[in-house]
């Protein structure tokens, strides 16, 4: 009977040690997966916001006469001139899709040891096709192209690996690419979404002295002069995002490299260290896209 009870006592233990395991890899999944959700609110607005700040500067700048104003072919040059942004925004927001499938593709790895469930062929369609156009993507490193390939596939297709422990032994053996696609994206938000963000603020005492030299409608110059304003703190926090981003992306990378050169020993509580200031990363960053979105 003793013995009995001495064997329940392991068995327990060992199960725990499974759970403290599983639990690591989960929390590292969620906050990588909610990453990729905050590129979700800066490249779904980039293309609109590269527009809004070239016809800024045509409304409140330009000198030709009311009469001659065509606000149709203002919006054309405005489209002509962010299709470059258009172009490789769509890649950009594909990658970030990616990411989230890893995120996803882990945790499911970690709940049940599967992976790839119902639903991984028209995903790996995608990101078969998001591989080949990598190399048009100029925010994309060179030399992390071949990872990456290898883990939009892995992404697609699933774990190779038979048991649990090595499937998610495989997962996390991409950390490289992981980096390097997450790395891209903060580099894609910074070039356009920062560029747009330093225009904007730039521009702001500009198109302010345009309005205070306006003399037919006082009133409403000084309304806009109060959106104008409201605008600056707007753009502000978004500038605080991109930095929040970038950070958060730091951390992820961290947090994956101590997972992975630490697969013996996921259940030591120095697992958790890395993994929660993640957490506290992701929470910052969430927090500030809720101010500046």
């Amino acid at each position: 009977m003793r013995r009995v009870g001495v064997g329940l006592v392991l068995l327990c233990v060992t199960l725990l040690s499974g759970c403290a395991n599983l639990k690591a890899v989960r929390g590292f999944a969620e906050e990588t997966r909610r990453i990729s959700e905050a590129f979700d609110p800066m490249l779904g607005q980039a293309v609109e916001q590269c527009r809004l700040a070239f016809l800024h500067r045509r409304v409140y700048t330009t000198d030709a006469p009311l009469s001659g104003f065509d606000a149709e072919a203002a919006w054309q040059r405005a489209t002509q001139s962010c299709q470059p942004i258009e172009d490789s925004n769509g890649t950009a927001q594909a990658m970030s899709r990616a990411l989230a499938d890893y995120a996803s593709q882990l945790m499911a790895l970690a709940d049940d040891g599967s992976g790839g469930s119902g639903g991984t062929e028209a995903i790996g369609e995608n990101h078969e096709a998001l591989a080949g156009k990598l190399e048009q993507f100029q925010d994309a490193p060179r030399d992390q192209l071949g990872a990456i390939g290898n883990l939009l596939r892995f992404v697609s297709r699933g774990a190779s690996a038979r048991s649990k422990q090595e499937a998610i032994a495989e997962a996390l053996g991409h950390e490289e690419a992981v980096g390097a696609l997450a790395d891209a994206l903060v580099v894609h938000a910074e070039r356009v979404h920062g560029a747009y963000l330093r225009q904007r603020l730039a521009d702001q005492d500009v198109l302010a002295d345009a309005l205070r030299s306006e003399t037919a409608s006082p009133t409403s110059s000084r309304l806009w002069l109060m959106d104008l304003h409201a605008q600056t703190r707007l753009l502000a926090e978004r500038q605080q995002s991109i930095a929040r981003l970038r950070a958060a992306v730091a951390q992820m990378k961290v947090a994956l490299h101590d997972l992975r050169t630490h697969l013996t020993t996921l259940s030591a509580q120095e697992r958790w260290v890395e993994v929660r200031k993640l957490g506290r990363e992701v929470r910052g960053l969430h927090r500030q896209l809720g101010q500046a979105f």
